[in-house]
């Protein structure tokens, strides 16, 4: 294979402006430097012909964790000491998929298919525990509607709130006191997609309309915007949705448009990323996969190019951050030679790493 772009789901950035990845089409570990990546090495979950492997990554201590887009392996990178290793939730299947919220150390995993296992995972203790409570409660969610499925989740002040896709609501979870609710729209059935909340109010991007919902979560109260009603495209129209200080940044499906919105006005500047971000050859199929917020700026990583976008809120303007290409063949041979190298650990080794100065 030739050299592709190297893209990803989600980074670590380090104070000294590093940035930590996770290859969406192969098994490898990646640093980006002032726009040059270099290869780290293969996660040792034993994967080899993989794709979007990792969907999110956390750091504690001196631990980068990566948590799986499908399966039942969280894949861990010392920081420190170059080892990889990685925890095994052996009782589940290893095509389980999962949303996850991340509260304090533990990361909460939500199943997408709601009669499978909920559990959280302390990163410092490396120990997880299922939680058998909320299980019984999700699936009496789907024995009322068999469509029901979990994408996306957010935590805000001590509750889980998530869409529940064909469900026709959001699902709040209070932790505490052990008990689920569900916010139902006074405005008509809506399939619900991605979620973020400021202030008390849930904003919410759908899967087959191009408005945004509002909710007040304490209140129930719904409201409908309608940020640019030239878009045409219904299917998933805006896949993203974050509060950055005191705006929310509307991220379109396709690399077009990004929309700054006063929260409070809901006045917005639109901002087109012209053809910097554009694929040539795939440009209808491009997707913001994930971002990170950073005080005043969002960053965003996008498939199918080799840039990520940096955007200031307070000024609207964006820079491009290049990511680089690789080229699959050479990684396949070094991965050859150094995996004598590396070595699985086990849950000791992860905790004793986890807890090195």
């Amino acid at each position: 294979m030739g050299d592709i772009f190297l893209n990803f789901q989600d980074a670590y950035i380090s104070e000294m402006g590093d940035m930590f990845v996770s290859s969406n089409g192969c098994n490898g570990l990646f640093k980006i430097h002032d726009g040059n990546n270099s290869f780290i090495g293969r996660f040792s979950n034993g994967l080899t012909d993989v794709q979007y492997l990792h969907k999110a990554v956390l750091k504690r201590k001196n631990t980068l964790f990566f948590v799986p887009t499908f399966g039942n392996v969280i894949d861990t990178y010392c920081i420190e000491s170059g080892k990889f290793g990685n925890v095994c939730f052996a009782e589940l299947n290893n095509k389980w998929t999962t949303t996850n919220v991340v509260i304090n150390d533990d990361i909460l995993f939500l199943p997408r298919n709601l009669e499978d296992y909920s559990f959280t995972f302390n990163m410092l203790k490396g120990e997880y525990k299922r939680i058998e409570w909320l299980e019984e409660e999700l699936k009496k969610i789907l024995k009322e509607n068999p469509n029901a499925e979990l994408y996306y989740a957010t935590y805000y002040e001590g509750e889980v709130y998530a869409p529940i896709r064909s469900g026709n609501g959001i699902l709040k979870i209070d932790l505490n006191s052990e008990k689920i609710f569900v916010l139902k729209p006074d405005i008509g059935n809506r399939n619900m997609y991605t979620i973020d909340i400021n202030n008390g109010m849930a904003w919410i991007t759908q899967e087959d309309k191009n408005s945004v919902l509002t909710v007040d979560i304490e209140r129930n109260v719904w409201n409908e915007l309608f940020i640019d009603k030239d878009i045409q495209d219904t299917f998933i129209p805006y896949n993203k949705i974050f509060f950055v200080a005191d705006k929310a940044v509307i991220v379109s499906r396709k690399s077009g448009s990004l929309y700054v919105v006063d929260k409070d006005t809901f006045e917005y500047k639109k901002i087109t990323l012209d053809g910097e971000i554009e694929d040539k050859n795939m440009a209808s199929t491009i997707w913001f996969y994930g971002g990170r917020t950073e005080e005043n700026k969002l960053i965003l990583y996008p498939s199918r190019v080799d840039k990520c976008v940096e955007l200031d809120v307070d000024n609207c303007e964006v820079h491009y951050m290049n990511t680089g290409n690789i080229s699959y063949g050479n990684i396949i041979n070094y991965n050859d030679n150094i995996l004598y190298e590396n070595r699985l650990i086990g849950i000791q080794d992860l905790i004793n790493n986890i807890n090195a100065i």
